[in-house]
C-alpha cells in the first residue's frame, strides 16, 4: 500500500486509500455503456462522502467525550488532517 496520507490516523488513512483505490478500480473497468458509468460514479461519491462524514463525526464525538473526561484544552483531530489532505 503506497502512503498517499501522512497527517492522520492509520483508521481514516485506510479508509481514504481503499475508497482511492476502488474509484481507480472502477475507472480503469472502461464502462461501455456510458450512463452506467456515470451512476456508478455517481455512487461511489456519495458513498465516499457518507463514509467520511460518520468517520469525522464519530472522531469529533470521540474528542469531545474525551475533553469532557479529562476536563482538558481540544487536541487535534488527526482524521479530520488526513480528510483534509484527501480533497
Amino acid at each position: 500500500m503506497s502512503r498517499l496520507y501522512s497527517n492522520g490516523c492509520a483508521t481514516s488513512e485506510d479508509m481514504l486509500w481503499k475508497l482511492d483505490a476502488l474509484q481507480s478500480f472502477i475507472l480503469d473497468l472502461h464502462w461501455p455503456d456510458e450512463v452506467f458509468a456515470e451512476h456508478l460514479s455517481h455512487r461511489l461519491k456519495l458513498m465516499s462522502a457518507d463514509m467520511i462524514e460518520a468517520a469525522a463525526k464519530r472522531s469529533s464525538a470521540f474528542q469531545s467525550q474525551l475533553l469532557v473526561r479529562q476536563g482538558t484544552a481540544p487536541i487535534a483531530y488527526t482524521a479530520l488532517g488526513a480528510i483534509s489532505e484527501f480533497h
